[in-house]
């Protein structure tokens, strides 16, 4: 039962997160397209992205959407149906922490996918130093929680042990 709450709540937060930010990004931006925060570094720069991650597809409008949908939809379910049926030890704690991570995020662009009738999600944060593809928050946690995921499932899951 607590595994539920915790979930729940890491996912609310997460989720709050991606779609405050978001609004402000449409309220705040929107109108002027981009703010500089580190000249020639950082900048907020308003996208709107009808594609997956780092804008691979964009422009695919609504004729992916729905793919896009349920394959985050499948996703989602693979990660709960493992999240439940993990055992109880210290690294898949942290494996839990990292599907919340990617779960919320997903989520949060869920959401936006069934928002706008074109698919698209609303993308902010611009690395402009790297000319790195606009992203939002939503994508920071599905890629940390997956870096994550990485990081454990290679270095510290111990196949055959229960405890690690």
């Amino acid at each position: 039962m607590i595994y539920i709450i915790w979930a729940l709540i890491g996912n609310l937060i997460i989720i709050s997160i991606d779609q405050t930010t978001k609004c402000l990004a449409v309220k705040s931006l929107a109108p002027n397209g981009s703010k500089g925060i580190i000249n020639g570094v950082f900048e907020l720069k308003y996208t709107q992205n009808t594609g997956i991650s780092w804008g691979l597809f964009n422009g695919s409008g609504a004729s992916l959407r729905w793919v896009f949908v349920a394959l985050i939809i499948t996703v989602l379910t693979a990660i709960y149906v493992y999240f439940f049926r993990m055992p109880k030890t210290k690294v898949h704690n942290w494996i839990r922490l990292s599907f919340v991570m990617i779960s919320g995020g997903a989520v949060g662009n869920l959401i936006d996918r069934l928002m706008h009738a074109d698919g698209h999600v609303t993308d902010f944060l611009y690395f402009s130093m790297i000319d790195f593809p606009i992203f939002n928050f939503a994508d920071v946690f599905v890629v940390c929680g997956t870096a994550l995921l990485a990081v454990l499932v290679l270095f510290f899951l111990k196949e055959g042990k229960k405890d690690a």
